[in-house]
């Protein structure tokens, strides 16, 4: 018996053999079309995956250009504000120069009917301004300078001024 068996045993093991790769056959085509059904998922996905990398590189380029046009911005009002800050310092130094001239006081003039006065030995009378009475109300008030801030070449001369007026005034 012992002899029978081994044949046997081995005859069983044959058919299994044979046998189950046919019976794991039978159900591969379902395998195979469920595994196309997945491969064509992802093929959309991955379609789906260029269109939106490719919208993000557009936005990209774009985010790009922002940042190239605020750059040039950043420039220009960083010249502006160079700018800025020269005129500020120049018209700071002519602001201390004219604060270093006027003595924060003023006085307050009045043009009075006149003052007699003598040339060549005739008597004449003439308008003046003076400083007005204590009481009264000035006509204007004048800013007193620092002596040091005249000079020949920026001094207001009466007579001139007096010139002018005369000449205005014979039109």
């Amino acid at each position: 018996m012992k002899k029978s068996i081994v044949p046997l045993l081995l005859a069983v093991l044959a058919t299994v053999a044979i046998v189950a790769p046919i019976a794991e056959g039978t159900g591969g085509a379902d395998r195979v079309k469920a595994l196309e059904t997945k491969v064509k998922a992802l093929q959309g996905r991955v379609v789906s995956l260029e269109a939106a990398a490719a919208g993000a590189r557009t936005e990209i380029a774009g985010v790009k250009e922002d940042v190239v046009a605020a750059r040039q911005g950043v420039s220009a009002l960083q010249a502006g504000t160079a700018t800025i800050q020269s005129s500020v310092a120049t018209v700071q130094s002519n602001l201390a120069s004219l604060a270093a001239c006027v003595r924060y006081s003023a006085l307050p003039l009045t043009q009075y009917d006149g003052y007699l006065y003598t040339s060549n030995g005739a008597v004449s009378m003439t308008t003046a301004l003076d400083i007005t009475e204590a009481g009264k109300a000035a006509e204007v008030h004048v800013a007193i300078l620092n002596p040091a801030c005249v000079s020949a070449t920026n001094a207001l001369r009466l007579s001139s001024v007096h010139r002018s007026s005369s000449s205005a005034g014979a039109r």
